[in-house]
């Protein structure tokens, strides 16, 4: 009976042993430790870029006089700002809808924002700031401004989504560090079609202590 437990370790070992080698040989194995996920941080003429498509949009919106379309469109927290309708899109002059901007999208790369960049950020009204976190997370403590979509429920909010410009700008923190689910939540949205997004990455520990200094 010994013998018979000492052949199966040694074939279990021996099986362990060829799938380590294997798994580290092999480009796509998986890897033994959590590794970080790390975003190319956006450059600073990608960011100057950004921020003067957004005053940009900022102005045609006030001189539009964008409506906010509560029915079609609330996330928690907050109503989300849609235009005020095709007539007056179609007054407005065609300024590609932030194409200069959504075409800098190259290939659709979602970038990593820090906190000055963030500050820079909320001073427009045209931004969209997502708090990926748990709901009971985001009432116990957000970013003004934000709204909640838990990442992992992001399906239940399509609906509140598809009425947005693809190239709205929109920022995703959840609580910083090794946190995911600003990561998941982001290639959701991409996955929607939206093309300027960015995650800051210090998120809301960064955020808290902060403004708690």
């Amino acid at each position: 009976m010994k013998a018979l437990w000492r052949e199966v370790a040694v074939i279990v070992g021996a099986a362990a042993v060829v799938g380590l080698v294997y798994n580290t040989l092999n480009p796509r194995g998986i890897p033994l430790v959590r590794r970080e996920q790390r975003l190319p941080v956006v450059d600073d003429t990608t960011f100057q870029r950004e921020l003067q498509e957004l005053a940009r949009q900022d102005a045609n919106s006030a001189e539009r006089g964008d409506t906010v379309v509560a029915s079609q469109a609330t996330v928690t927290g907050s109503p989300l700002r849609l235009p005020s309708s095709e007539k007056s899109q179609a007054v407005s002059p065609p300024h590609a809808k932030a194409d200069t901007v959504a075409s800098e999208a190259e290939e659709n790369v979602i970038r990593a924002v820090r906190y000055e960049h963030v500050l820079q950020l909320l001073k427009h009204p045209e931004i969209l700031v997502i708090d990926a976190r748990r709901p009971e997370d985001y009432a116990a403590g957000h970013i003004p401004g934000a709204r909640n979509i838990f990442a992992y429920d992001f399906t239940a909010h399509i609906p509140e989504l598809v009425g947005l410009p693809r190239t709205k700008p929109i920022v995703i923190y959840c609580d910083g560090g090794q946190c995911e689910l600003s990561h998941f939540l982001a290639e959701q949205l991409r996955a929607l079609g939206f093309r300027r997004l960015y995650i800051y990455e210090g998120g809301w520990e960064e955020w808290r202590r902060r403004h708690s200094e």
